[in-house]
């Protein structure tokens, strides 16, 4: 490990991934950017991978590898550990890419400005800006329990290990899938934050030509989006919400938003979800059309959860609740009808 210091450490956790992470990491490091490093967490690969990143011999990359396999996501945290010699840290799945010029033009951002933490956008809006967010209400809203695609969350390192220390963290369940969407409420809960709109990351899927690969993590059991899964991370969600320290009634009103998304999640966003070849290839699915009573089921037991765990803490959640519940068998209502007219079809999704 180098001890220069660097601006920004990009963490990259992998497993069998060196045919599509190796020769983006030779391209970076071509490039002359010297406040930026990157570190590979290797978590047991079988092919090689690891022994192909050590050949690499650069200043500028850290590679590591795990004593033995220890899931994803346990090695998505390792990777953001220990990265003594940066300012900042951003993870980013193996498979998403970087721009150079424009990553430099985002740690000009990073070195002038000094934010807390916040987010890259991934889907290349050429309209650059930063929208920043008041600490509190605000920053938790824009920047926390957002159930996003990961790459291009960033944190100050001391703020992000401090974080990590904390008993809350060290509660979470160790295979929790948005464990960093609860770090960064609890730090914008205090500070404020961005969301930075510079094209520096090409979200692989989204690019032309990319050939989509089968998941390792995740099949029809465990994948991250299933009913009870998104269940699972509302629940965890809300009570570290009602944890944090701000005012009674913007917490009430987080809680509000979080139901309302995850309502959206487990209806027709996962309706969605089932009908998309890529998705269903993707995620090892079978491909299905999930039915109106299933959408409606799985609203209502979010409503339960909901009712629950605010029972005591907000004297208004029951009509709050049902605001949501109705609220959805429009958005339910809607899709089926159209869906009617234009059922979809399924296409088997074939990778040349």
């Amino acid at each position: 490990m180098s001890s220069k210091k660097y601006t920004l450490t990009i963490c990259f956790p992998t497993y069998n991934r060196a045919a599509k992470l190796l020769p983006n990491i030779k391209k970076y490091l071509v490039y002359d950017e010297d406040r930026v490093s990157f570190t590979i967490q290797d978590n047991c690969s079988t092919d090689g991978s690891y022994e192909q990143f050590l050949s690499i011999h650069n200043e500028r990359l850290t590679v590591r590898q795990n004593l033995s396999n220890i899931g994803a996501l346990p090695n998505a945290k390792c990777a953001l550990a220990n990265n003594p010699n940066s300012e900042y840290v951003m993870f980013s799945i193996d498979k998403d890419m970087f721009d150079m010029p424009y990553l430099s033009k985002f740690i000009d951002y990073l070195e002038k400005e000094k934010p807390a933490c916040g987010c890259l956008d991934v889907y290349g809006n050429p309209n650059e800006h930063v929208d920043t967010f008041s600490a509190g209400k605000e920053a938790v809203i824009h920047t926390g329990y957002l159930n996003k695609h990961p790459t291009g969350y960033f944190w100050r390192c001391d703020l992000l290990y401090a974080e990590m220390a904390k008993p809350y963290f060290k509660g979470l369940p160790e295979k929790f899938d948005f464990w960093f969407d609860v770090v960064m409420a609890h730090i914008a809960a205090m500070h404020p934050t961005v969301w930075v709109y510079i094209p520096a990351i090409f979200h692989g899927p989204r690019q032309p030509g990319f050939k989509p690969t089968k998941t390792i993590t995740y099949n029809e059991s465990n994948y991250f989006f299933s009913c009870s899964k998104r269940l699972e991370t509302f629940e965890i969600y809300v009570k570290d919400l009602l944890s944090l320290n701000l005012p009674k009634q913007e917490r009430q009103e987080i809680a509000l938003l979080i139901a309302r998304d995850t309502v959206s999640n487990v209806t027709t966003g996962l309706r969605h979800i089932y009908t998309s070849g890529r998705e269903v290839y993707h995620y090892n699915l079978t491909w299905r059309i999930i039915p109106w009573h299933e959408m409606f089921g799985n609203a209502y037991k979010v409503l339960r959860i909901y009712l629950r765990l605010l029972k005591g803490f907000d004297s208004n959640r029951v009509a709050k609740g049902f605001y949501i519940w109705f609220r959805n068998i429009a958005a339910i209502t809607k899709l089926c009808l159209e869906q009617l007219i234009h059922k979809p079809q399924n296409i088997p999704y074939h990778v040349d």
